[in-house]
């Protein structure tokens, strides 16, 4: 019986998981099972009992069984909230969380024409500085599952001078990449790409999948949908640049609402299994913006995890040098972003890659000798997808 006792919690955790996959009240079941237990020598009776048998049980049998059961029953639950982080769940999740990471690797060409800033138009000396202490931050961080990178940068006709070749030879070693070519400078002669990478680990099992779906929403603006799968299971990430301007202050993003849902019917995937992720400009609080958000049953990972608007400040002149340079002193903002179905698990939430480091000396950043390696910071969220309403529970 003793040997029992210890093993009941464990039972009842398994009948009560399997009742909630059925439909039915995890707690009820526990207690009739509780119930059950304390009757074991009456096995003709099992068949026969109701709820409220077993309410009339609670009320009227002697304290001490009343007392075993209340603390099997407190096991119970708190082994169902322990298992239920690595089983499937009724609501339609994925098994495991996905730690999603989006970057502006940031191109070294101004919108501004400030003469300082010449320097830096490509100059892969000053870009394999940046690049390097990013591959650093990498380094020291939890390994991402998805990265969602934009203005990736090559140059033509060169094998090493490019983003991909020095990230993928250092911290991101371990990861697939899928891109796709925006645009070609004849100035510098780089090429400009945008890029998925997936973490080899996450997706061992993974096939492939269709071809990247590209738009050009506006001038300098871009919108490209991938399909990704990790452990077989597809989704949609769609990596967005969409500069300020003009364009931002309209119907920008009518145009994007339409671009993802025609994403969405291309790949056959329903809109919970998307990741929108990149730099949205315009205003968070302009009536387009919020309509897509409404009609695809978006949210913000943010949401949440800004105790303190400035803690999540993206592009900041005043503590970014090189923000400042080239965009100039402009008001803080939150425009590099990771949007997710409302039915979505955020986890976790957050800036990153923000930390000033040190310039190479001759950089002409030298006057401002401790700079983040990118204008504008990272985001990274780690969430946990739903499945398709129709996607059936195993």
């Amino acid at each position: 019986m003793k040997f029992r006792g210890w093993l009941f919690p464990g039972i009842l955790a398994a009948n009560a998981y399997q009742e909630r996959i059925r439909g039915k009240s995890g707690i009820s079941r526990l207690l009739y099972n509780s119930y059950l237990f304390c009757h074991s020598s009456e096995p003709q009776q099992k068949s026969r009992s109701n709820f409220g048998e077993v309410l009339r049980f609670f009320i009227t049998h002697k304290i001490g069984c009343r007392i075993f059961l209340l603390f099997m029953l407190s096991g119970s639950v708190q082994s169902c909230t322990f298992l239920s982080d690595f089983l499937p769940q009724k609501t339609g999740y994925d098994r495991h969380r996905v730690m999603v990471q989006t970057l502006n690797l940031f191109n070294q060409r101004s919108a501004t024409d400030h003469s300082d800033l010449l320097f830096m138009k490509g100059n892969w000396l000053f870009r394999r500085q940046r690049i390097n202490e990013i591959d650093g931050w990498f380094r020291q961080i939890y390994p991402p599952d998805l990265l969602i990178f934009q203005e990736v940068m090559k140059r033509q006709g060169s094998l090493y001078e490019s983003d991909r070749h020095l990230l993928g030879s250092g911290a991101l070693s371990g990861y697939k990449w899928q891109t796709v070519n925006l645009t070609e400078y004849e100035d510098t002669g780089e090429q400009e790409t945008m890029a998925v990478a997936t973490s080899l680990a996450a997706a061992a099992d993974s096939e492939e999948g269709p071809k990247p779906l590209f738009w050009n929403i506006a001038p300098d603006s871009y919108l490209v949908a991938f399909q990704v799968l990790l452990e077989k299971q597809p989704f949609m990430v769609v990596n967005i640049d969409l500069k300020d301007g003009p364009a931002a202050q309209g119907s920008y993003y009518h145009s994007v609402r339409d671009r993802i849902r025609e994403a969405l019917r291309i790949f056959g995937l329903c809109s919970e299994r998307m990741i929108i992720a990149g730099y949205f400009g315009g205003s968070e609080n302009q009536d387009d913006y919020q309509d897509m958000l409404s009609a695809l049953s978006l949210r913000d990972t943010a949401i949440g995890f800004c105790w303190q608007e400035a803690d999540c400040y993206t592009e900041d002149s005043s503590g970014n040098p090189l923000f400042l340079k080239v965009q100039g002193d402009v008001r803080p903002k939150r425009n590099i972003r990771i949007l997710v179905h409302q039915m979505t698990h955020v986890y976790t939430a957050g800036r990153n890659f923000d930390r000033a480091v040190p310039w190479l000396a001759g950089s002409e950043m030298e006057t401002t000798p401790f700079v983040p390696p990118a204008p504008y910071a990272g985001w990274q969220a780690s969430i946990r997808l739903p499945l398709c309403a129709d996607t059936p529970i195993f």
